[in-house]
This record gives C-alpha cells, sequence and structure tokens, in this order.
C-alpha cells in the first residue's frame, strides 16, 4: 500500500471518486465494472443532497455507504456472499479504502472508535467470504492507524495496527502484500512520533513472537511422545516455521523503516533464524538483513548493525562446503552490513573491519567458485569504502613508531595492518584455489592506498614475489602480473626493488654453480641441489617494471640501475675474454634487461632536469659502442623530447604511416605514454627540454656516425631520434650540422665512382650513399629554419625527375616534409613551384616513389581546388561547378584516382586516405575563414557548441565544398580507359560512403550514368559499378533509394546469370541490401518477370534464418 501515489494525484486535483473511478475504469473485470458504478453512485447522492463534494464529504459517503453495505451482509447472515452483497461490500471497501487516503487525520482521530469498529467487523466478515477484499481491509486499518496519535485515538490506532500487522502472515499472498506496504507506509508516515514509536516496539514484540517460536516448536517436536504428539508437534512447527517465512517476507520492507530500540529486537529476531540449519530460513532471514544493510535511510544503531555481523560468519563457516548459495548471500550481508556500520559509525567500523576481513578471506576455502568470486568483490568493496585516510595515517605512524623501537612490526597493530595481513593471508597456500580472484583483491589494495601500500604491504609484495617466480605455471598469471604493475605504480620501483631486488648477478651465479657442479663428476648429490636451490633472480620483474613505470625518478635509474647494468657488461666482456661463454651470454642478457628499463624511467619522469646530466655520458658511450642498446636508448631520448614539448605545450603528433619504420621500438603492453600526469607540470616539462637539448651538441654526431654506418633496416629509429633532437637544438648548431651533411651529399652527388678521392662512407656505392645522406637530411627538415628549407628544396626539385626509384622516393619524401614544414607556411609561399614540379613529373614518377608522390599531392590540391574555386566565381560562375580539364588539378586529382588502381597495398590505402582527407581539409578551411581563425577550427570540430545560424552555414558550406570535389573526381567517369573509369567510380563511391549527407542529391544525376555503363562489356568497369550501388543502396535514404530502384534493379540484373568474377553473388547481395532497406514489395515492383525467381529465393532464405 503506497498512500503517496494518493495524495500526489489528490494534490492535483482529483478526489478520491475520480481516482477510484479511473483505476477501476481501465479493466474490464466484473468487480471493477461495481466499483464504478459504486463511484457513480456515491458522487449522485453527495450532488442530490447538495453537498460540497470533498475530501470528507467523500469519506462520510463512503463509510456510510461501507456501514450500510455491511449490515445488509450480517443481516442476510453472510447467505449472500456469492451473490449481490458480497458484491456490494468489495465496492464499498474499494472506495471507502480510496476515501481513507485523502481525508485529514484529524477526521480519523475524531471517528477512530467508530471506524476502527467497523473495519474489524468488515474484516471478520471479509476473511470469511470475501477473502479478495481483505487487501482492502488491510488499507483502510493502516490509515486508521496512521492517523492517530498518542493525544488522541492511540486506542484504536493500536488496535488497528496491529490487526494490519497481523495481516502481513496471512495465508493469501496478496493481502500479505498490501499488509506489508500498509505497515511500511504506517512507519514512514509516523516516524519521529511516539505513536511511531509505539507502533516500532509493536513490530518488534510481534517479530520476536514468531521469529521465536520456530525454535520453541522444535524444541516441543523433540520432546514429543508418541505418534499423535509427534504429528501434532510436527504439524505446530510446520505452521511456526511458515509463520516466520512470511514475516521474514514482511521484515524485507518493514526492517529499514524501524527505529531503535525495535530495529534492533526485530535485527536479533531475524538473526536468530539464521542457525536453525533451515536453509529457506536462513535465506530468508539473510534476504531481511540485507535490506536493512542496503538502506540508506534505515535508523539502524552501530550496536544494531554490529550484533547482525556476529552470527553471519559462525553460519557461513558451518555451510562452507555444502551451501554454496547460502555461503555466497552471507558473504554478501556481511560485507554490506560493514559498509552500514562504517556510515553509522566510523569508530567501530575501524574496530569490527580486521575481524570482518578476516572472516571473509576464510571462505576463499570454500571449493565453489562462485563463493570465491563473491568473497573477492566483497572485499574489494570493504576496501573501497571502509579503509579511510585515517585509518592509513595511523598504520604509518605504528610501524614508524615500531621501527624507531627497533621492532618489525608493532606490539598491537592498528585496523590496517591487521587487514594487511589478512590479505596476505589469502594469497597463501592455503587458498591457491582462489588466487584468481584473491590476487586482484590485492591490486585494488595497492591502488587504494597509493604510496602508503609500501610499508603497509610489504608482507603481500614479497608474497606475490614468491608467486612471480613460478608465474609460468600458474593459471592465475595474468591476475599476478597486473597486481605487481599496480604495486609498481603506487608506491614507486624503489620500493618494490627493496622488497623484491633483482638479484642478477647472484642469479648467474648460481647457475654457473649449478652447471660446474653437473659437470663435475666427483660432487654428491646433495651439494648438486644445494648449488641447484640457491637464488635464481628476478629478471620476470623487468618486463613489469617496463609496464607499469610511470612518472618515476631518473635518478633511481642513475644511481641503481645503471651501476648494475655497467658492472654485468664489464663482466660479459671480461667472460667473453675467457671464453666464458655461457656467462657472458647471461650477463649480456641481464645487462640489456636493465638498460630496456631506461624507457620506462624516461616515461614522464619528474627529475629529468637534475637527474639527465647524470647519465648522459653514460648513454652517449653506451649508444656509440653497442648495437643492442641503440634501440631502447634511442626510444628513451625520443621519448624524453616528446614529453617535455607536451609538457611545454607544444603539439606533437606521430606519423602514421611512418610507424613501421622503426618509429617506435617499444614493446607491445608497456606503459601509454599518451596521458600526462598531473605531476609533469609545464615548468618540469621546459626543464625536462632545457637538460636533454644542452646535450644535442654531444648526441647528434654519435647519430649521424650510427645513421651512417648503420643498414637500412636500422636506420628508422635513429632518424627519428636526429628528428627528435633537430626540434629542440638550437638554431646555429642545428645549422650547423646541416651544412656538413649538405656538404657531403652534394660532394657524393657531384663524385665520380672512380675518383680516388670520393666520399666512401654511407653505402657500397654512389646511389647508397646519396640515399643516405638524403636520409639524414630528411631526419633534419623539422627543425631547419626558413634558410635550410631553401636548401633542402634545392636538393629535392632536381631529385624528384631521376630515375632512380631509391633517389626519386627519397625526393619526394623530402618534399613532403618540406609541405608539412611550419604548419604549412613554407607549402603556401612554394605552392606554385611544387605545382609546376609534381605536373612535371607525371610520366616519370616510378612505382615506389607513388606514395610519397601522392601525399604531396594531398597536400597541394586543396589549394588548387580553392585557387580554381575563386576563379570561376571570378568568372561568373557560383564556384561550386565542376572543373574538369581545367589543368593541374586535373592532372593530379586524374592521378590520383588512378592509384586506387595500383599493385602496392599501401599505395591503394594511401590513395583512399588522401580521397577521405582532402574534401575534410577544405571544409576546415571553409569553417576556419566562415568563423574566424583559430577558433573556428575547434567549433568546426566541436560542432555542439556552435549557434545554430553558425551551424547552418557551416553546413552548407561543408555541403558546397564537398560536392564540388566529387563533381571534380566525377569528371573521370568520362575518362578515355576502363581503368580509369572504374577507379573514377571507385573514388565516387568511398566519397559518398563517406559524404552521404552531403552528396545525397547528387546521386540521382549520377545514375543514369552507372546505369549506362553497366550496360558495357568491360568487366572492371561493371565490378566498380555493382560497388557503387552496393554504397548508393547502404547510405541513400529509404525514400530517395525507393525511387531510383526502378532503374537500378534491371541494370544490375543483366549481369545476375553472371558467374565469372562472383558477379552473381555481388547482384545478390545488393539486392538484399535493397530488400532490408525498402521492403520485397518495392523491390519486386522494380523486378523484371524473369528475374521473380531470385527474389522468391532470397525471400525463402531470409525466413530460413529467422
Amino acid at each position: 500500500y503506497d498512500a503517496s501515489g494518493a495524495d500526489a494525484d489528490a494534490g492535483a486535483g482529483e478526489d478520491a471518486l475520480a481516482r477510484a473511478r479511473a483505476m477501476h475504469a481501465r479493466s474490464s473485470a466484473p468487480s471493477s465494472a461495481r466499483v464504478v458504478r459504486a463511484c457513480d453512485a456515491i458522487r449522485d447522492v453527495l450532488v442530490a443532497s447538495d453537498v460540497e463534494v470533498n475530501a470528507t464529504s467523500i469519506f462520510a459517503a463512503t463509510f456510510s455507504a461501507l456501514e450500510s453495505a455491511l449490515g445488509g451482509f450480517e443481516g442476510g447472515g453472510g447467505g449472500g456472499a456469492g451473490g449481490g452483497q458480497g458484491e456490494a461490500l468489495d465496492a464499498a471497501l474499494a472506495c471507502a479504502a480510496e476515501a481513507m487516503s485523502d481525508v485529514e487525520d484529524r477526521i480519523i482521530r475524531a471517528k477512530a472508535e467508530q471506524i476502527c469498529e467497523v473495519l474489524m467487523r468488515c474484516g471478520k466478515v471479509v476473511s470469511e467470504h470475501v477473502p479478495k477484499s481483505m487487501r482492502y481491509v488491510g488499507k483502510c486499518l493502516a490509515r486508521c492507524a496512521s492517523g492517530a496519535s498518542a493525544e488522541a485515538g492511540e486506542k484504536h490506532g493500536k488496535r488497528a495496527f496491529q490487526a494490519t500487522l497481523n495481516l502481513t502472515i496471512d495465508g493469501r499472498p496478496k493481502v500479505r502484500k498490501t499488509a506489508v506496504f500498509a505497515v511500511s507506509d504506517v512507519l514512514r508516515r509516523t516516524r519521529g512520533s511516539a505513536i511511531g514509536a509505539t507502533y516500532c516496539g509493536m513490530v518488534a514484540a510481534y517479530a520476536e513472537k514468531i521469529g521465536g517460536a520456530p525454535e520453541r516448536e522444535a524444541a516441543e517436536l523433540q520432546k514429543a511422545r508418541g505418534a499423535a504428539g509427534a504429528k501434532d508437534a510436527r504439524a505446530r512447527a510446520t505452521a511456526a516455521a511458515t509463520e516466520a517465512l512470511y514475516m521474514l517476507g514482511a521484515m524485507k520492507t518493514v526492517l529499514p523503516e524501524l527505529v531503535e530500540p525495535a530495529a534492533g529486537m526485530c535485527v536479533d529476531a531475524c538473526a536468530g533464524l539464521l542457525d536453525l540449519d533451515e536453509p529457506l530460513l536462513t535465506q530468508h532471514a539473510t534476504e531481511a538483513l540485507l535490506a536493512l544493510a542496503n538502506s540508506p535511510e534505515s535508523c539502524a544503531s552501530a550496536d544494531t548493525v554490529s550484533g547482525m555481523m556476529r552470527p553471519i560468519v559462525t553460519v557461513a563457516n558451518a555451510n562452507l562446503k555444502t551451501a554454496p548459495v547460502m555461503v555466497i548471500s552471507l558473504a554478501r550481508l556481511l560485507a554490506r552490513a560493514q559498509c552500514k556500520l562504517h556510515a553509522i559509525d566510523v569508530a567501530e567500523s575501524t574496530k569490527a573491519l580486521p575481524s570482518t576481513f578476516h572472516a571473509l578471506v576464510k571462505l576463499f576455502a570454500s571449493p565453489h567458485e562462485g563463493v570465491a568470486t563473491e568473497v573477492a568483490e566483497d572485499l574489494v568493496l570493504l576496501v573501497r569504502s571502509c579503509v579511510d585516510t585515517n585509518m592509513v595515517q595511523e598504520g604509518i605512524k605504528a610501524i614508524a613508531t615500531a621501527r624507531a623501537k627497533g621492532k618489525d612490526k608493532p606490539s598491537k597493530p592498528p585496523a590496517i595492518l591487521s587487514i594487511a595481513s589478512s590479505i596476505e593471508e589469502s594469497i597463501g597456500f592455503r587458498y591457491r584455489g582462489a588466487w584468481a580472484m584473491s590476487i586482484p583483491v590485492a591490486t585494488v589494495a595497492f591502488v587504494r592506498l597509493g604510496p602508503a601500500s609500501g610499508p603497509i604491504l610489504a608482507g603481500t609484495l614479497n608474497a606475490l614475489g614468491e608467486m612471480g617466480e613460478h608465474a609460468s605455471e600458474l593459471m592465475c598469471k595474468q591476475q599476478l602480473q597486473d597486481c605487481i604493475t599496480a604495486a609498481i605504480q603506487a608506491i614507486g620501483p624503489e620500493q618494490v626493488l627493496q622488497s623484491l631486488p633483482l638479484k642478477l648477478e647472484e642469479a648467474i651465479n648460481a647457475e654457473i654453480s649449478s652447471r660446474e657442479a653437473e659437470d663435475g663428476m666427483d660432487v654428491d648429490e646433495q651439494e648438486v641441489m644445494a648449488a641447484a636451490s640457491q637464488e635464481t633472480g628476478r629478471l620476470w620483474l623487468v618486463p613489469l617494471l617496463r609496464s607499469g613505470l610511470v612518472g618515476a625518478n631518473m635518478g633511481f635509474f642513475a644511481d641503481v640501475i645503471l651501476p648494475q647494468a655497467r658492472s654485468l657488461g664489464a663482466r660479459a666482456e671480461k667472460a667473453r675474454a675467457g671464453n666464458r661463454s655461457y656467462e657472458a651470454q647471461r650477463c649480456g642478457a641481464a645487462e640489456h634487461a636493465l638498460w630496456s628499463l631506461f624507457p620506462a624511467f624516461a616515461n614522464w619522469p619528474t627529475d629529468a632536469a637534475e637527474s639527465f646530466p647524470q647519465i648522459a655520458k653514460d648513454l652517449g658511450n653506451a649508444l656509440s659502442s653497442r648495437i643492442d642498446l641503440q634501440g631502447p636508448i634511442c626510444e628513451g631520448l625520443k621519448r624524453l623530447i616528446r614529453q617535455g614539448r607536451i609538457g611545454a605545450g607544444v603539439y606533437e603528433h606521430d606519423d602514421e604511416d611512418e610507424a613501421g619504420d622503426g618509429a617506435s621500438t617499444i614493446a607491445a603492453g608497456e606503459a601509454n605514454d599518451d596521458e600526462m600526469p598531473a605531476s609533469f607540470t609545464v615548468d618540469v616539462g621546459e626543464a625536462q627540454l632545457a637538460a636533454v637539448s644542452k646535450y644535442a651538441r654531444n648526441f647528434l654526431p654519435i647519430l649521424f656516425n650510427l645513421f651512417v654506418v648503420s643498414p637500412t633496416s636500422r636506420r628508422g629509429e635513429l632518424s627519428h631520434t636526429i628528428g627528435a633532437f633537430a626540434k629542440v637544438t638550437d638554431q646555429a648548431q642545428l645549422g650547423g650540422f646541416f651544412r656538413t651533411v649538405l656538404r657531403k651529399l652534394v660532394k657524393v652527388t657531384a663524385d665520380d665512382p672512380g675518383d680516388p678521392e670520393a666520399l666512401v662512407e654511407g653505402g657500397e656505392d654512389k646511389t647508397a650513399r646519396r640515399c643516405t645522406f638524403m636520409d639524414l637530411v630528411y631526419a633534419l627538415v623539422s627543425g631547419l629554419d626558413d634558410q635550410g628549407l631553401e636548401m633542402v628544396y634545392k636538393i629535392a626539385k632536381p631529385a624528384c625527375l631521376e630515375k632512380e626509384s631509391v633517389i626519386q622516393k627519397r625526393a619526394y619524401k623530402l618534399l613532403n616534409e618540406l609541405c608539412e614544414a611550419s604548419e604549412g607556411k613554407w607549402l603556401d609561399a612554394h605552392a606554385e613551384e611544387i605545382e609546376e614540379l609534381l605536373v612535371s613529373g607525371v610520366d616519370s614518377c616510378l612505382p615506389s616513389a607513388r606514395r610519397y608522390r601522392l601525399k604531396v599531392i594531398g597536400k597541394i590540391l586543396p589549394a588548387l581546388q580553392e585557387r580554381d574555386a575563386a576563379a570561376d566565381t571570378e568568372d561568373g560562375g557560383d564556384g561550386n561547378g565542376s572543373i574538369a580539364g581545367t589543368g593541374s588539378l586535373t592532372v593530379l586529382l586524374s592521378e590520383l584516382i588512378l592509384a586506387t588502381k595500383e599493385a602496392n597495398a599501401r599505395t591503394r590505402t594511401m590513395a583512399y586516405q588522401l580521397l577521405i582527407s582532402i574534401p575534410r581539409s577544405i571544409e576546415r578551411k571553409n569553417a576556419e575563414s566562415a568563423r574566424g581563425g583559430v577558433a573556428g577550427v575547434a567549433s568546426w570540430l566541436n560542432g555542439g557548441a556552435a549557434d545554430d545560424d553558425d551551424m547552418e552555414t557551416q553546413t552548407e558550406q561543408m555541403g558546397a565544398g564537398v560536392r564540388r570535389f566529387f563533381l571534380t573526381v566525377l569528371a573521370g567517369i568520362v575518362g578515355s580507359s576502363p581503368t580509369m573509369q572504374s577507379a573514377t567510380i571507385m573514388a565516387l563511391a568511398r566519397l559518398l560512403y563517406e559524404f552521404s549527407s552531403a552528396l545525397v542529391s547528387t546521386v540521382p544525376e549520377l545514375l543514369p550514368a552507372v546505369c549506362a555503363l553497366l550496360e558495357g562489356k568491360s568487366r572492371e568497369v561493371v565490378k566498380s559499378c555493382l560497388g557503387f550501388v552496393k554504397v548508393v543502396a547502404v547510405r541513400l535514404p529509404q525514400q530517395d533509394l525507393a525511387d531510383q530502384l526502378p532503374q537500378l534493379v534491371p541494370a544490375i540484373l543483366n549481369w545476375s546469370d553472371d558467374s565469372k568474377n562472383r558477379f552473381k553473388l555481388k547482384v545478390r547481395v545488393v539486392l538484399e541490401r535493397m530488400c532490408k532497406r525498402c521492403g520485397y514489395d518495392i523491390v519486386e515492383a522494380s523486378m523484371p518477370r524473369e528475374h521473380m525467381a531470385l527474389i522468391a529465393h532470397i525471400k525463402r532464405e531470409e525466413t530460413r534464418l529467422e
């Protein structure tokens, strides 16, 4: 029963009769029809009596009708129960229940005795003869109880409430449900009042009485003698258990509404049913207590919640192996109760939390996986909800005090240390079957405690280290790695390696001793086993450090890691000199593992400005002398520069197309370096850049020398590192390096192959040497000034027309890098020269250089189209027409379109990417010019922030630019070769798919040409046309597609009988798309009669699949 809805309706202007009539008018049941007639009759009586229709008059009239119906029923001796008298009583009760919800409490109190008497008589009669009406009686009794107060009507209110309470254990489900909600509503309405406290006490007495009955009756059953006595005792025990179940069902709703001390008494009554070894009672008692724990509005005290928690552990342990579902519910209840206690009283929660943790950890011993999963979720909830800052601080203070006294741990550990002990216990060998669930709890604990987890969870970290040595043999390998990674991120590498030292040299010594023992003939078995059981080292920890380090101190790498690496390197060299190959190999591997940590320590470090100068010399020496260390060192240097620029506010982007050419040597699974931590401020970034750039004059010569002598396959990482340093090197220094490289390039180009003074570094022949120095120039372009860029252009321009494929490829790479230099400003100043160069090189471009040439074309085409559109406007056009045949744009765009048919997959992919990026670039410029500068770009990208008028203008401009480019591409459809026609149609299909909203109006004009090409004999063109029609079927609006079906369907069906090149399958796929979009009937209407079998087959297949 929910009176709040009734009150809301009353406030909305509808009286009780109108609400009751509206509610029952929606039903066709005869009982509802009788209620509707009763409402009309009562309203007619009020109107006829000239009485104002309000809540009081309606209440009086309905109760008068109820008394009349009740008197008629009682006067007839109940004989009319199955006829009109019982139906009239049911309708009168329905109206009275609705009317009582609106009447004021003072009216209820004034007539409390009479109302209560009538309702009691109704209850007696209805219970025997009209059971379905008991729910209305319960509503009325509850309203009578809620209207009473300690000053007036208390006696009758208590009588009504007790009657309603008794109905909560009625045998009829609907009556129980109505009574439960009625009791709950009464308690909610009277909360805080004296009568409310009285009602809570009545509920408590009721719960204690019914809750204690099963145990008493069970004891009586044990004492029963004889078959008859046992039968009666068993019947009483069954009845008591049934009533207890009904009571528990009521407690699920009522318990959160109770106040103390009644709440505590009811909790004790429910908790007393947990340990009766009756699964059904235990489950329902658990659910009732869980409702209290989950309710944020309950008024239970800390003592009540604590008392609720005590018996839960006993019952859970008793049923651990036999009743997993029950244990899952109990574990959930225990965790929620602890969270409830924390919300009520933090101090009491802190005292109880260790025992709760320990009790839950014990449940990991269950053989059922579901129990372990639930326990893990509950422990995670406790860590996140109940472990607070004060608790952690107390633990840190206790540890510090104990260490000051020379003790390992406090004699009386605080709560957080007891919790840490339980977490450590959960990953012990006893619970090995639940490691996959318990280890993530430790992960959450490390994350929650952060840096404080170092001293607090030291034992857990040591246990994880022992498990890590055998991780490859464990099913929980991933969870273990995630946990150790979380520990590294929480406490840093210093504390992790202090607890879990790598001990690489000790491990190598143990391995060597073991090998020597195995090779010795006179060593007994015990000595061999002793050698084999020595420290094995923790090399497995290195990959986890690589993936987990973010914002670490580079000083730790300089002070601890690097000296170990140097020591291992020296030992490896000594072993090689002594022909100890195994020792050399093991030391070399360990050294490389330590060096591989350099990029991880370079991942958003906070002290690079102070620490980088300490390791710069070691980095330079290792870079120049150790080929195997070039990868991690170059990656670390690039990362320092890149992240420093990002931190200093400089936009950085990676060339996706070059990602496979050595742009990054970082292994899969390592830490993501794109998210800048809060500790990496602008000042930190600027200081890091200044520290690294100071050593550019030292690193660049080393990198140049390495680049020249390295094979082509290893130059990618060096090139990107040189490019990174070029961006942060002083222009004067960089200019000197650039001029040196340029002189060597000019000399190599001019050298005669037979000249004894010819430059021989950089390759075996002249072409290879030219390529080497052109690549060096390419690496430096990103940092050059305008004068340097002009010199690069003078190098690239003639090389673009050379016949050597490797030279031409690098020339176009240089040209593309020039177009991107200075944020595109260089290209703006040299657009006409680049245009002439590209047009002159159309026929001389070699396949290997095509991809880089296309990149340059993609940079210049937007400018050419903008220029031609402006010229068209000056000549009197609207700037939106096609510019087919107008010169450079047509030539270069035709080359781009034809590139979609290239044999090289990367070139084809690049062509399609450019076909999409060019119109987008045009639209960005249009939007920027329309809205003004850079702000226009941001607004265009974040369209939701724009004003409606601006958005409409912008969308209109965008459509115009895309349509113009589309029409420009369309010119190729009249090309002289089938290849050009096919490539054009494929390009149009790609544009239509990407920009369908802007191009939908252009499609009807294009379809006749496509249909005409479908009638041709060129299979290459037909294949492209079928692909275009498929895109039309997918992207065109449904109604527009339906309008075009009469010409599209016959055109594609010309190839429905052709099985060569799978045209038959392509046609069927397109038809299926059309049917899904427009429906079978519309497609059938456009089908020629001879092809009806195909559409019928498609329909049958679709039905079969469904």
